[in-house]
């Protein structure tokens, strides 16, 4: 990989996911121009995304050589500053929030039109379509379902259940209860509510408490966060510190507060890391080095981490990793390897072994975002997205030979999250990029996969992650993009689902879940509001 293309993707790691830009007005050359690479910009600069779209930049000086909305900020110590935005939904401020090149595009435009429903659609159904007019929510499971009526598992519930993040209240369905309020009372369909007194939050249950903490705030740190809990529920985060381009981790004390180190000072290191404990509670992290286009894996010591590069495929890999740990403590690690364009299983013990995966040719733009767990036996399970097909993929070692299954076409999957049920089975919460709504799929022991939607109101689920109780039950971190907040989603044992919010401030990028003993979530996450990295815990 050349320099310049090293350099980009630096840039890129800034980023979080986010749709292809329009082309810019600036000639298709200058900052916020869409750009395929580093070729097709003035400055020789393309900002690639994490879904591996681009935006051009620019070197800069001072804030004034930047367009309205970005900024000039140095890039992991190895080049001068170049002009930096991270996008965010547009709105009209004489900003470029999403990062186009374009300020406060479609400010006079009339508000879209309803969608238009299917003619085989029920009256339910056409009801929610109607009352939607940003897109088509025409949704079905099967001839005997209603819209939203049935459960995780692909029974149809009652047909005169309540929908998707709907409550039985009095004689109808109501959503409740609303941000900030618990439910009480019920008058006819509608909720009565009484607020929750801080230090409560609204929860499933009532008015619950959320505690948040501040790791760590020192520069512009808590992209690619990725949190785990040791045996005795203490949590332990690797991130990403952008202005030094290393690799940092925090661990809990066990008095209170948090212990911070950096694990790798390369200056292009620590993007897309995933970390994992092993049984004796020690961290592994998988992570990329732009300046070697390689994975490197740190263990920790008694005296700090030990790193090494791992040498298992050849080329630029280490794109989007994903960590476990195997029953016997050998790391496993999924990853994309860029310039195959196809998706990457790295495997450790006496020596580093790798094998690439579902796909082939340079085209097949194969295993972005994985996300990988492994079930009782050790054996991987890879969920990643097929960019030429546009499709959610499920990749699986089942002793003799890996099997690939498309797991959702609709809807363009991107990012997605992994985790294996008590059935041994695969359970994933996904981003459907078309429709900006957040999914779970279920993969049922005939083989066959069910879908549910879990949240479909404004942008969501570009930002989630998935892990399951000991009943199976998913819980969901999610980034609610239009509220810019970071929400949970619960599942109850019949697969009914609530949304509740766990806190607001433009939060919930990278956010990474866990569950202790007790099943109660903790998350880290990044705040954009503060360039820092939180964590919020469930009381």
């Amino acid at each position: 990989m050349s320099t310049t293309r090293h350099l980009a993707l630096v840039a890129l790691l800034a980023m979080a996911a986010c749709a292809a830009p329009p082309p810019s007005p600036m000639g298709g050359a200058g900052p916020g121009a869409a750009c395929a690479g580093p070729e097709t910009c003035e400055d020789g600069l393309c900002l690639l995304g994490s879904d591996g779209a681009g935006r051009c930049t620019a070197p800069c000086e001072g804030p004034d050589a930047c367009p309205a909305g970005w900024r000039c900020g140095p890039f992991g110590g190895i080049m001068g500053s170049i002009c930096l935005c991270d996008p965010r939904r547009e709105e009209c401020n004489e900003r470029d929030d999403d990062c186009d090149g374009i300020i406060d595009e479609d400010c006079d435009a009339e508000p879209p039109p309803p969608c238009a429903c299917d003619p085989g659609t029920t009256e339910r159904e056409r009801e929610r379509c109607e009352d939607d007019g940003e897109r088509e929510r025409a949704r079905r499971c099967g001839a005997d379902c209603q819209w939203g009526a049935w459960t995780a598992f692909g029974a149809c519930r009652d047909p005169d259940a309540c929908g998707v993040g709907e409550r039985g209240c009095g004689d109808g369905c109501a959503r409740c209860p609303e941000a900030g309020v618990r439910e009480t009372t019920c008058d006819g369909s509608r909720c009565v509510a009484e607020r929750c007194e801080a230090p409560l939050r609204p929860c499933a249950t009532g008015c619950c408490q959320w505690t948040t903490a501040l790791v760590d705030e020192t520069g512009h740190v808590g992209r690619f966060a990725s949190l785990a809990l040791d045996a005795g529920g203490r949590a332990a985060v690797s991130y990403y510190d952008l202005e030094r381009g290393a690799l940092r981790f925090a661990r809990e004390r066990e008095g209170g507060g948090w212990e911070r180190t950096t694990v790798d000072s390369d200056g292009t290191a620590g993007a897309f890391g995933s970390l994992a404990l092993d049984a004796a509670g020690r961290a592994w992290i998988s992570y990329y080095v732009v300046r070697d286009g390689a994975l490197r894996v740190a263990r920790e010591t008694a005296t700090g981490f030990s790193i090494e590069t791992v040498d298992g495929i050849d080329g630029d890999a280490g794109w989007f990793t994903s960590m476990a740990i195997n029953p016997r403590g050998e790391p496993r690690v999924a990853h994309h390897d860029f310039d195959a364009g196809r998706l990457a299983y790295t495997s450790g013990g006496a020596r580093w072994s790798g094998v690439r995966l579902d796909g082939g040719a340079p085209a097949n733009r194969v295993g972005r975002h994985a996300s990988l767990a492994l079930d009782g036996a050790g054996r991987p399970h890879i969920t990643h997205q097929d960019a030429t097909a546009e499709v959610l993929r499920w990749t699986h070692f089942e002793g003799s030979g890996w099997t690939h299954e498309v797991i959702d076409a609709r809807g363009t999957p991107t990012i997605s999250s992994v985790a294996i049920g008590p059935d041994g089975q695969p359970r994933v919460a996904y981003h459907a990029s078309a429709t900006a709504d957040l999914r779970l799929a279920s993969r049922r022991p005939d083989g066959t996969w069910q879908h549910v939607d879990v949240a479909t109101e404004g942008e969501v689920g570009r930002h989630l992650s998935l892990a399951l109780d000991a009943d199976g039950r998913a819980r969901i971190a999610y980034r609610d993009d239009t509220r810019r907040a970071l929400w949970l989603a619960r599942e109850s044992l019949l697969g009914a689902i609530t949304l509740e919010q766990v806190e607001d401030g433009d939060v919930g990028e990278f956010c990474s879940l866990a569950l202790d003993a007790s099943g109660r979530a903790t998350i880290a996450y990044h705040d954009a509001t503060n360039t820092s990295l939180r964590v919020a815990r469930e009381r």
